[in-house]
């Protein structure tokens, strides 16, 4: 990624993926929390099932691309998204626009990854406060960054921090101070919370507990486009393994016709055009395939229920619109939401959601960065538990941040 706004940081690159025969005290407490190719339309059906997580091919470069250049990605090398630099007090990036976006997204019907370039060390940028305070606010500047390109928040839309490889190994603590405030104000601002980085600090953050949606890792083993996906990157092991990793594979190539850019691979969540919304997907939901708990995409409809295995209690969406849980007939728990929850589903990245007929939120758990996270009925209550056993929410006490790898109460944290 070269969109720095001063000297741009070393790439660090450790053997440890594919071969190319692949190709076939964290916390602030004073934060509140060249082929010519038809125009299309990215609202079509085939590009709403384009929704569907699976690998894509990305790039993305400092300057924005114009539609010949898009077309030209796309048509000839599989190019599927673009990063796109929004802004930021290290942004280098330049020319990007929400009209550039929207005609890009018209011609080729791609989708998108807004970068926010955050604070780095201060032989990077000269924006390098690396506190938790200051990645808050970055956070909410990001937010407005994101609705001045009409990425509107409460649609399960992304926008990754861009912390450089030398930002982080010049002071791993202080990088995780910052990344841990950026994503709380960004989740609280209402939208997805991706970073990319060097995968040793994408390792480092996702076992301090930041609560990251997904990670987009820059390691270097090629010169090109190659056919290989985010799983051929084995230096981050099992971490951010459920549709939540991209990896940027190559850097600063040259593309006949389309100038220099880098590439990446991706299995995760991208965003739609400007104006656009992924919650049509978000609301989607698969039955639940076992008794007594609900696993990433899995839900309940209106009238829907799971028992749990000793059948003594039962989760269930109410036909008054209320996800509720029983025990032995009676009701210990409602998410009350009478007259207006139609579904529940809990979501990719570890939220349960009650949606209204609208696919809007009506209830949420407040779990989100957690996507290793199942829902499940245990005793006398619904639980959200990460995959290490952590209840991250209950029905009995409610939410429960993972900070520091201590759980505490949500008010606690802020």
């Amino acid at each position: 990624m070269r969109a720095l706004g001063a000297a741009f940081s070393i790439v660090v690159v450790v053997a440890g993926c594919a071969s190319d025969d692949a190709t076939t005290d964290d916390t602030d407490p004073t934060i509140d929390e060249p082929t010519a190719m038809p125009t299309v339309d990215p609202n079509a059906p085939q590009y709403a099932a384009a929704l569907r997580i699976t690998v894509q091919r990305g790039v993305d470069r400092a300057s924005e691309l114009s539609v010949h250049e898009a077309r030209i990605l796309h048509a000839d090398h599989g190019v599927r998204w673009t990063g796109v630099y929004i802004g930021g007090p290290c942004n280098g990036g330049s020319g990007w626009t929400r009209g550039g976006v929207a005609a890009i997204a018209k011609a080729t019907g791609w989708r998108f990854m807004p970068i926010y370039v955050g604070q780095q060390s201060a032989g990077i940028c000269g924006a390098h406060d690396l506190s938790y305070s200051r990645g808050h606010a970055d956070g909410i500047a990001a937010a407005n960054r994101m609705k001045a390109f009409g990425w509107e928040p409460h649609r399960d839309i992304p926008v990754a921090l861009d912390v450089e490889a030398g930002a982080y190994f010049g002071n791993p603590a202080a990088a995780t101070r910052y990344a841990r405030g950026w994503v709380n104000a960004v989740h609280a601002q209402g939208y997805r919370a991706y970073v990319y980085g060097s995968p040793y600090a994408l390792d480092h953050f996702h076992d301090a507990r930041v609560r990251i949606d997904a990670a987009w890792a820059a390691s270097y083993f090629y010169s090109g486009f190659r056919s290989v996906t985010p799983e051929h990157l084995s230096q981050m092991g099992s971490r951010y393994k459920h549709d939540n990793r991209a990896w940027q594979y190559a850097g600063n190539f040259h593309v006949a016709g389309a100038g220099y850019v880098d590439a990446s691979t991706s299995r995760l969540l991208l965003a739609p055009r400007p104006g656009g919304t992924n919650r049509a997907r978000a609301a989607h939901r698969e039955l639940p395939a076992a008794c007594g708990v609900l696993e990433a995409g899995e839900g309940l409809a209106r009238g829907e229920s799971l028992a749990s295995c000793d059948g003594h209690a039962s989760l269930a969406m109410s036909d008054d619109g209320s996800l509720t849980l029983s025990r032995d007939g009676a009701v210990v728990w409602t998410s009350e939401t009478d007259g207006a929850g139609t579904s529940a589903v809990l979501e990719d990245d570890g939220e349960l959601v009650v949606f209204d007929a609208d696919n809007e939120p009506v209830f949420t758990t407040q779990t989100s960065g957690f996507s290793d996270a199942h829902a499940e009925l245990a005793g006398d209550g619904l639980a959200v538990i990460a995959d290490d056993g952590t209840p991250l929410w209950s029905s009995t006490a409610g939410v429960q941040v993972i900070d520091d790898g201590e759980p505490v109460i949500a008010d606690e944290a802020e």
